[in-house]
């Protein structure tokens, strides 16, 4: 067997181990779906209830139920080194099979209470409160109802209000920073850093210098207004969706790999020894 064959059949080894993986983590994504679906349903328990009362009622949910110890407290290692090493962090299921993130709560919940929306055909994702510096220090939920954005916090069970007792966006709680301080002063532990005055739906400086630059070019190209409505894709809220498309994707390249180093001949040096050998060797003479 020439070399080219042998690295072509370890080729297709790895594209056929990565299908199975590919196809392991997509059943898994579709459970978690499924999961938080159910969790969902659970929730509402049979009403007909409004965007609004939906948004509400999961917000206490994740409060209260992911509060509890069991989601909060990570002791097993592996858990707690995957959680460390996953540069997506936990997903929704990952939260509620295993707990959330120990670095901090409020992605986790933020996760866990945006797939329950986006179950009910919501229009919801994640919102991230900058400080001064524009680095990310909170994460909150953002949803569209009634056809304008408003902001309800499923770590501190907050579903922000106007002083006209309207659902409150991020704009309003930017413009009216005194109503939004008499919303939070009486949670205990709410951090008085956290405000409106800079916010995104994707975080720039996750990787830095490379997204840091991509954003200077967009801001230039498109304009600051329209970046900032650029959200992050939705398949990063679920590990295991990304690293299916992941593992499907390399699984491809190593099968075409494989096939075209199948497709060669022998390599120069299965020549060179082809024609070293005796005259009576090559034609079967003593």
């Amino acid at each position: 067997m020439t070399r080219h064959r042998r690295l072509a059949r370890l080729a297709w080894a790895g594209a056929i181990a990565l299908a199975l993986a590919s196809a392991a983590l997509y059943v898994a994504y579709q459970s978690d779906r499924r999961l938080l679906a159910q969790l969902a349903e659970q929730v509402d328990a049979g009403r007909l209830l409004t965007d609004e009362q939906r948004l509400v009622a999961y917000v206490d949910f994740t409060t209260h139920e992911l509060r509890n110890p069991r989601f909060e407290e990570i002791e097993s290692w592996p858990v707690r080194l995957y959680y460390h090493l996953n540069p997506l962090h936990p997903g929704p299921g990952d939260v509620l099979r295993w707990g959330s993130d120990y670095r901090g709560p409020c992605g986790s919940h933020a996760r866990v209470l945006v797939a329950m929306l986006q179950s009910r055909g919501m229009d919801v994702h994640p919102l991230l409160l900058l400080n001064q510096r524009g680095n990310s220090i909170h994460t909150v939920t953002e949803a569209t109802i009634g056809g304008r954005p408003v902001v309800a916090d499923g770590d501190f069970g907050i579903v922000f209000r106007r002083r006209d007792g309207a659902l409150a966006g991020a704009m309003d709680l930017a413009a009216d920073t005194a109503f939004f301080r008499a919303q939070v002063e009486t949670i205990p532990g709410y951090p008085r850093q956290y405000n409106y005055d800079s916010t995104t739906a994707l975080n720039w400086r996750k990787i830095p210098v490379l997204l840091p630059a991509v954003h200077a070019l967009l801001v230039k190209i498109l304009g600051p207004e329209r970046v900032k409505e650029m959200r992050r894709p939705g398949i990063w809220m679920w590990p295991q969706a990304f690293y299916s498309l992941a593992c499907l994707m390399l699984s491809i390249c190593l099968a075409v790999l494989g096939w075209l180093l199948s497709r060669l001949g022998p390599t120069p040096g299965t020549v060179r020894h082809l024609h070293s050998k005796a005259p009576g060797q090559e034609h079967g003479r003593s």
